[in-house]
């Protein structure tokens, strides 16, 4: 009987820690098991987007942490970001154009859009 128990148990034990964690902490929109390479890729494209460095949302040596307004921010524009891509894609199902639609089209390089403000 117990082995019926315990092979299982080290069985999911085993298999949540190969598979099923992940080494960052405090993904809320992001995909907490995304690839530490995708990651990676995904942070240096907001970083050039809007022609900042990594301190500009997270603490140094802290990147779990909240203590940056811009952080939360970052969070709030990726969820819009997210939900103008599925936008379009309902809107052009023939063409592929929401992926496309990325930080960069209306920061260029920039923390403050030129036309916010203008419209």
């Amino acid at each position: 009987m117990k082995i019926e128990f315990v092979l299982p148990l080290f069985i999911f034990v085993l298999a949540n820690i190969l598979y099923g964690q992940s080494d960052f902490k405090n993904l809320k929109v992001l995909d907490p098991m995304i690839e530490k390479s995708e990651l990676k890729l995904l942070m240096k494209g907001y970083t050039k987007s809007l022609g900042v460095k990594c301190n500009f949302c997270h603490v140094p040596d802290a990147f779990d942490k909240d203590d940056k307004e811009h952080k939360l921010i970052a969070r709030n524009m990726i969820v819009m970001t997210s939900g103008i891509r599925a936008d379009l894609k309902e809107t052009f199902p023939k063409e592929d154009v929401s992926e496309k639609f990325n930080c960069a089209v209306c920061h260029a390089g920039s923390t403050n859009p030129e036309w916010v403000g203008t419209h």
